[in-house]
């Protein structure tokens, strides 16, 4: 009985992606490098490092220590995951005719090979992000547990076992 409702509960909430694309490697792999043609590893790091500076600065003035900190982190983690997951196809293609429609951008980025540091940076950035968060709120019990969910929605849709899956079937294909 209960292993019927959690494997409905669970096919409510996640659901993945069925069918796959035929495509050539070598067709997706000239589409992903055109779509980051822009960009080199390095200007990635250093875009990710330039936000969270932002942020902090945007959030300090008006908050405490701890309160800045915790804010940056929430905005930072809600950001991204929008950012990065939510959004598929090219990020500056008008024409919604392309191969890669069906792959968020951080399936994109992850499949390039190009930008292994930059995959590296923005996965151990909620992490570091986390432990400066929670050293600033003196290890409280309630920022904690809030820190260590935005840490793991932070870090869950990074993980290789959730591509190509949709949350609640948003943007199913």
């Amino acid at each position: 009985m209960t292993n019927s409702l959690l494997n409905l509960a669970l096919g409510l909430v996640v659901r993945k992606q069925c069918e796959p694309v035929d495509i050539k490697d070598s067709e997706v792999d000239n589409v992903l490098l055109s779509n980051f043609s822009i960009f080199t590893d390095r200007d990635i790091v250093l875009l990710n490092l330039a936000f969270v500076t932002i942020l902090k600065i945007i959030f300090f003035p008006f908050n405490s220590t701890k309160s800045s900190w915790l804010f940056t982190n929430l905005t930072y983690n809600m950001l991204t995951l929008s950012l990065f997951h939510f959004n598929f196809g090219k990020l500056f293609n008008i024409d919604r005719d392309s191969t890669l429609d069906h792959l968020t951008i951080w399936e994109q980025l992850v499949q390039t090979k190009q930008f292994n540091y930059s995959i590296l940076s923005l996965t151990l950035t909620p992490v570091i992000m986390f432990l400066l968060s929670l050293k600033f709120s003196n290890y409280e019990r309630n920022e904690y547990w809030l820190l260590v969910a935005l840490v793991v929605v932070g870090l869950a849709q990074k993980l290789k076992c959730m591509d190509r899956v949709r949350l609640f079937g948003v943007y199913l294909i």
